[in-house]
């Protein structure tokens, strides 16, 4: 990703006899400086042209040199003729040299570093940046700004983020002395992200913001007119997770280079949100940007990246076909015959580029469509070619390979086989998101991570053995749960300074795959190989993904279920279209499969669709009872279709998709009074324990809830001693100090949840929102937290298969259980049922059994109670 550079923009001097000549060269800058290279060009080489006819002298030699120098790279970025490039340089060299002008031979070392950065060569450009930099006292003051931040951005593609942050600080002084504000956005803005760098998103996005914010508007400028900016912040959000934030940006930044002719940009921004699309499972818009992409680079002649997008094709493509409850062999066959022949293209390319950067990955889609298709020994004899890769390469082609030879042994019968393939797989993937709390994983990997984890639990459900599946399902959901951390939990701790090292090397392969060497590549993946056993040995909780969780057995779930013997656990899992619970009690175990999955889903959205048009009291009140109508009967089918299958249960553990963990089960006639925990995951390492005999207790009222105070009020009188905040003193740090210390908490606040991050889900306070992501870096200790306003229980699946949220990042960081609305619910229904919710819970109630008592008048209830106990 090509962070601000300073472009073609060099200082224009002041009046001379050639007044429209400089003119023209101040014109040009500014409009390279706005990231307007066509229009710059246009303008710079006009003025060269009026120019030729000038008689000759010093001041026309020097306009002369200085116009070919802006022109230089504008130019090049609009046609991407690199000779013509080289020729101008050639020329602003020779006739700067006629005057004995030091300043623009300074300025010519500079040019020729970025047009060789551009070009894919960082080594060379480094040394022009260095040789340019020892006479940086040669230069004008403009000229010098701009070489610090090009070389500080070269730092930051190489990885050496204490260089970058040295001349990116010095820019930002000599900026801020001349008065620049365009070049103190974008040294401030490049300055936030050497924070992404080293793992601090909340940080690194917080920089970029300012930098905005501070500086564009002192030049009338907004940060939707620069596609390079929102570009870097898509990559950062993208990184930590926010793809639908990510994909909106790219959209932007590609609008802008869509207007201004920049093909190659704009090719690039395709295929990047070809990736977010592939990781939202859109693979049909994945399969259309990655296919214009590769026409933009093939129309460039641009062989490397156009070998890129057509691999991002074949992996839509193939996403697309494997999501299909009967995969069309033929059509399986024609994709692997069509990867076949790009790897073929790949091992021919003599220069080595492509295929370090395409053939494996090439060779395993190829390999997965012809597994799928049943064509086995054309499968494993494409898997053995990448056995190099799946030994020592990047995660994402260790686990892709993990998937084709399960997807093998499953497919001859040999269980144990595929089994230990999926946990050596998921160990890698494991380790690999623990290194850095999900940034990474969940992002470059959860493809991948999701398609392992179906493909195990497709083989796990043919066995029809409850036990085998829920053990399945455990082994894919270990490997994304526990915190998701964003930034590293001690500064200056070993580990943090690994996982940022171990970071760089990632970013830095990545960045140099379309046109490094093998020999690079193979350099720079045993640079990363080295730094994850260096971590793992320092232990993998610490600083990433939080404490490690290690998948159940059957076993194990079957002696804890004998102590509750009143719970039955009903693992919902979506198998090929089909809705499928396995059941596990105290007495029994079975596996019922429950139909159509996506009729069950829409009759979930459509109940809790009607609950939304019931609880809104500005709905006319014949409305409401339209939608009371409709709510009963959907309550209805779902009682007969996904509840009397399941046989007469007392307590139900609910574990599932997002649409059944964050359904109101309560509404349902069966279930109205009877306690029904719901959660992503069970964890059976939390230990409960007894209640507490004198719990303390904070309860917290929110701006703009008109009944909070009196809720607070309320509950805090079933606690002795608790505490009630409420106005100025409802603050964010009183909020998280109590979610640290207390035994329950009661939020009586508005909130939102991110469900692409859920460390960006937020409450509001007082004094702002408090983000998820600020609570992290110690376990919560609250056994229950409460959450009485809005519909922050909801949730969503996200890549890697997870239901996140508000409630759900509060139970990643340690809460017990949280008790939330899935819908809005009206302050007078909160105001009576959580008192009630309280009094149980203080004589001796589980939460999720005082929540059914609470509510079990009221056949409308928002409120769900999740947890990841047993029950």
């Amino acid at each position: 990703m090509r962070k601000h550079d300073g472009g073609a923009d060099h200082l224009a001097a002041t009046a001379s006899p050639t007044d429209r000549a400089w003119a023209a060269l101040r014109e040009g800058l500014a409009l390279a400086d706005r990231g307007l290279p066509r229009e710059a060009a246009e303008v710079l080489g006009r003025a060269l042209d009026e120019l030729g006819a000038a008689p000759p002298s010093a001041d026309v030699t020097l306009v002369r040199a200085r116009l070919l120098l802006a022109l230089a790279m504008p130019q090049f970025e609009v046609d991407g003729d690199g000779a013509a490039c080289d020729t101008r340089l050639a020329d602003a060299l020779d006739l700067a040299r006629a005057i004995d002008a030091a300043s623009v031979v300074v300025a010519v070392h500079g040019q020729r570093a970025l047009h060789a950065l551009r070009t894919g060569s960082p080594d060379e450009a480094l040394t022009h940046f260095d040789a340019a930099i020892e006479l940086i006292d040669e230069s004008e003051p403009r000229d010098a700004c701009i070489l610090l931040l090009n070389r500080g951005s070269l730092h930051l593609d190489r990885g050496d983020l204490a260089a970058a942050r040295a001349d990116l600080g010095a820019c930002v002084e000599r900026a801020e002395a001349m008065g620049d504000a365009m070049l103190l956005f974008k040294s401030s803005h490049n300055l936030g992200y050497a924070e992404f760098l080293t793992g601090d998103l909340p940080q690194a996005l917080a920089a970029m913001e300012r930098a905005a914010e501070t500086h564009l508007r002192d030049v009338g400028l907004d940060l939707a007119a620069l596609p390079i900016a929102l570009l870097d912040r898509a990559q950062v959000l993208f990184e930590a997770g926010l793809v639908g934030e990510a994909d909106e940006r790219l959209a932007r930044a590609g609008a802008l280079f869509a207007e201004r002719g920049l093909e190659q940009d704009l090719a690039e921004v395709e295929v990047l949100r070809a990736r977010c699309a592939l990781l939202s499972g859109r693979p049909d818009d994945a399969s259309r940007l990655a296919a214009s992409a590769r026409r933009r680079f093939g129309d460039r002649g641009n062989a490397v990246w156009s070998a890129r997008a057509h691999l991002a094709e074949l992996q839509a493509r193939l996403g697309a076909l494997t999501d299909l409850a009967e995969a069309p062999r033929a059509a399986l066959r024609d994709l692997a015959a069509e990867a076949e022949t790009l790897l073929a293209a790949s091992e021919r390319d003599e220069s080595g580029r492509v295929t370090a950067d395409v053939g494996t990955r090439v060779r395993l889609v190829a390999a997965e469509a012809r597994a799928v298709a049943g064509d086995r020994a054309a499968a494993a004899a494409l898997l053995e070619g990448a056995s190099a890769a799946r030994r020592d390469g990047p995660v994402e082609a260790r686990v892709h390979g993990a998937v084709v030879q399960a997807l093998l042994d499953f497919d001859a019968g040999d269980r144990a086989a595929g089994q230990a393939v999926v946990r050596s797989a998921q160990a890698v993937l494991g380790e690999f998101r623990a290194q850095f709390g999900s940034v990474e994983a969940v992002t470059a990997s959860a493809v991948h991570g999701r398609r392992l984890a179906d493909v195990d639990l497709a083989a796990a459900c043919r066995t029809g053995d409850a036990g085998e599946v829920l053990e399945a399902v455990d082994r894919g959901r270990a490997v994304f749960a526990g915190p998701a951390r964003v930034r590293p939990r001690d500064p200056d701790g070993p580990l943090a300074g690994l996982s940022a090292e171990l970071r760089r090397v990632s970013e830095q392969l990545r960045a140099e795959e379309p046109t490094a060497t093998v020999e690079r590549i193979a350099e720079l993946r045993e640079q990363a190989r080295a730094l994850r056993d260096q971590v793992r040995e320092l232990s993998w909780q610490e600083g990433g993904g939080g404490r490690a969780l290690r998948p159940f057995t059957a076993a194990e779930l079957r002696e804890r279920l004998r102590e509750a013997s009143d719970v039955t656990l009903a693992q919902f899992v979506v198998v090929q279209g089909r809705l499928l619970a396995a059941l596990l009690s105290a007495g029994s175990e079975r596996l019922v499969d429950l139909g159509d999955a996506a009729r069950w889903e829409e009759s979930a959205r459509r109940l809790r669709s009607d609950l939304r048009m019931v609880s809104n009291t500005l709905v006319p009140v014949p409305l409401r009872d339209v939608a009371r109508a409709s709510l009963e009967r959907e309550a209805a089918l779902l009682d007969a279709g996904l509840l009397a299958p399941l046989g007469d249960v007392g307590t139900l553990r609910v574990v599932g998709p997002s649409w059944l963990v964050t359904m109101p089960w309560g509404v349902l006639p069966s279930r109205r009074g009877l306690a029904t925990p719901t959660g992503p995951g069970v964890d059976l390492a939390l230990d409960r324990g007894s209640p507490v005999a004198a719990p303390r207790t904070t309860a917290v009222a929110g701006p703009a809830v008109p009944l909070a105070a009196q809720e607070v009020a309320a509950v805090a009188a079933s606690y002795p001693g608790a505490v009630a905040l409420a106005g100025p003193s409802a603050t964010c740090e009183a909020t998280a100090r109590a979610l640290r210390s207390d035994d329950v908490v009661h939020l009586a606040v508005h909130g939102k949840h991110v469900a692409d991050n859920p460390l960006f889900s937020s409450v509001l306070l007082a004094d702002g929102p408090l983000f998820a992501y600020e609570l992290d870096g110690e376990p919560l200790s609250a056994g229950l937290v409460v959450l009485s306003a809005c519909e922050v229980g909801g949730a969503t699946a996200v890549p890697g298969g997870q239901s996140l949220g508000l409630a759900a990042v509060l139970l990643r960081l340690g809460v017990s259980y949280v008790v939330a609305a899935v819908e809005p619910v009206a302050d007078e229904h909160a105001r009576a049922v959580m008192p009630r919710l309280h009094e149980l819970v203080r004589a001796g109630k589980d939460p999720a059994s005082a929540l059914a008592l609470a509510a079990a008048g009221d056949d409308v209830s928002p409120f769900v109670c999740l947890t990841s106990a047993v029950a």
